[in-house]
Formats: C-alpha cells, structure tokens, sequence
C-alpha cells in the first residue's frame, strides 16, 4: 500500500509539472529523447590488466590499448588511422572483436539493418603482428553473425542463408551449407519469427575445441509470405518475406551438428516439438544442449547431444510446464 500510494504522488506531480503532457511516442522512439548515455567501444582484454577502446577524433579511427588502473594514460596505438585502409578506401569501424590469443581483429564495417536485431556487414580482419589488413571474403559479402572460432584460427560467418568458415592462415573458404536461399531455406541464421518472438537471430555456435559447429535451418517453404510497399523514393518499393500469421504454418526448424574439417553434416532427433528457441555447446566440447517448445509454448525441454561415441547420443536432460515463455502465436 505504502508503494502504491508514493506511485500515485509521483504520478499526480509529473501530471501536475506538464512532464506526462510532453511525452510522446516521437521523442520516445525516434529522437530517443529520454534514452541513458551509454559507453561503446571498450574491450577488456585476456590479462585483466588492459582494455582497448576505439576512438573517433574529427573523423580518423583508431583502436588503442590502456591499462585500467592508469586512466589518465594515452595507452598504446594498436590500429593507427593510417592503417584502416582497404585497397585506397579508408573504412569505418562499426564494432570489433579480438580472436583468442588476441593477435588479430575482426572488424565490422558498413552494418546495415533488416529487422529490429538482424543486419549484414562488411567484414575485415586485421593482424596485429604484421599490421595488414584484409577483407574477410570479397566473393561473398556482405556478411552477417560473423564470429572468431574459439581456438582463434577461423572465423564464421552467414552469406545468403549459408555457413561458410574461413580458416584464416590459409585464406581458404568452406561453405558448409549448400541450400540456403531467401524465403526458402536459413542456415545459421533465423527467420523473422525467431528474430522477433525469441529475441535471437544467431542460429549456431562452436563447440569449445572448434572442431563442430552446431545450428539450426528453417524450411519456410510452407510459410506464407506477407508483402510491404516502401515508400520515399519516386517509385514505391515493395517487399515480400515469410511472415506466419497466428494459427498459420511457421518453418519447420531442424538442429544439425557439422563437422567443420570433413563438412559432414548429421541431424539432431529432437522428438517432437514446435520451435527450438536455444542453442549452445555446454563446457564439455563433445555436449551440445538446446531448448525445445511446443506451439503452445507451455512445454519447455532441454536435450544433450553426446558426441563421444559413433552416434550421436540425444537425451532429455530437464522439462518444466509453464504457463507462457513469450508471447503466444498461435
């Protein structure tokens, strides 16, 4: 009683001051307005002894490397301005993410949206030894989810609904996936359901000792497609994409494990269920866990997948009946 009532003071005093009058939807959501500053760019590094952090200066980048209890100190220069140089094009940084023995980054540059979490992105990797920068894969590009194998000698990534890795001393490139294609079939990434009812858009992940990598693949081809007109331009656009309306058919999801060196891909028994919200290799290299939801979303089950014998071994490690995980689509 005591909250509630010093909730209804605040309320009747914000009303009273023109506070509540000025709000709006507007200065919410599109001028964010009211949104708390933030920090971007650091990165603590392996030692717990130094972070680096990218910096903007009239238009140069740079990424430079500090010790935390010195924060007055100028740190050291890792990627000089002078070095974010493509073939005669300066590029510009957008996010940047170190392999494991952190001799070598991999930078995302020209990110560009699709839905509210899911984009693409030019991707580059520059070695900190040898100081040369070098595009991930010009052939296919752009990229998303682009991610540094654990054990840091390879970096994966999704071009047109297929998986692909790129062992990084050799510069060779493996797709792993060969059927992806748009409002068909996704590999390693996922439909817009999942993107926006289960707030993931990263449909795979390594094992621990970079040797498999497990992920999803939507079958949409029995989803209908919902279409949009852009407007803005002289000619409006439009814009069609698999949107399964309530009580409509959503893609059929399938788990897969693939054996990164050979490219064999073997399928994950699953039971039945609807979605598989979660993916992720346990600590254990050979043990890949995932969540699986009926259409109700009121039945939650985690499964193992054991790789140490000749088959893989599929077992029900936990299962809860809840009353609603999400938002219900029927």
């Amino acid at each position: 009683m005591k909250n509630a009532f010093l909730l209804s003071l605040l309320f009747v005093a914000f009303s009273n001051s023109g506070i509540a009058q000025a709000l709006s939807v507007e200065k919410i959501w599109k001028n964010y307005e009211f949104r708390g500053e933030g920090i971007e760019g650091f990165r603590s590094m392996q030692d717990g002894l130094h972070f680096t952090r990218l910096n903007d200066k009239n238009g140069e980048q740079s990424i430079s490397k500090h010790e935390i209890t010195n924060s007055n100190g100028a740190g050291t220069v890792l990627i000089s301005a002078e070095k974010l140089a493509y073939q005669g094009d300066k590029i510009t940084i957008d996010d940047y993410f170190f392999n494991e023995d952190e001799t070598k980054v991999l930078l995302t540059t020209q990110t560009t949206s699709i839905y509210r979490r899911s984009y693409t992105a030019v991707h580059f990797l520059f070695d900190l030894k040898t100081g040369t920068l070098t595009a991930l894969d010009e052939k296919h590009q752009p990229q998303t989810l682009a991610e540094h194998s654990p054990d840091g000698t390879m970096v994966s990534y999704i071009y047109k609904n297929d998986l692909y890795v790129k062992d990084i001393a050799s510069g060779k490139v493996k797709k792993l996936t060969q059927d992806g294609k748009r409002n068909k079939v996704i590999n390693g990434t996922t439909d817009w359901v999942y993107e926006e009812e289960f707030s993931i858009t990263k449909a795979y992940d390594w094992s621990p000792d970079s040797k498999y990598i497990g992920f999803l693949r939507f079958n949409e081809k029995e989803v209908k497609e919902f279409n949009l007109t852009y407007y803005g331009e002289l000619y409006p656009q439009n814009y069609s994409y698999k949107y399964p309306k309530a009580g409509e058919d959503n893609s059929k999801v399938t788990a897969h494990i693939v054996t990164v060196k050979s490219g064999k891909i073997s399928p994950i028994d699953l039971g039945e269920y609807e979605y598989i919200p979660r993916i992720e290799w346990s600590g254990n290299s050979n043990k890949l866990i995932l969540q699986t939801l009926n259409r109700h979303q009121n039945d939650l089950k985690y499964h193992l997948i054991d790789l140490k014998g000749k088959k893989n071994f599929t077992k029900g490690i936990f299962s809860r009946k809840i009353r609603q995980l999400c938002r219900n689509r029927q």
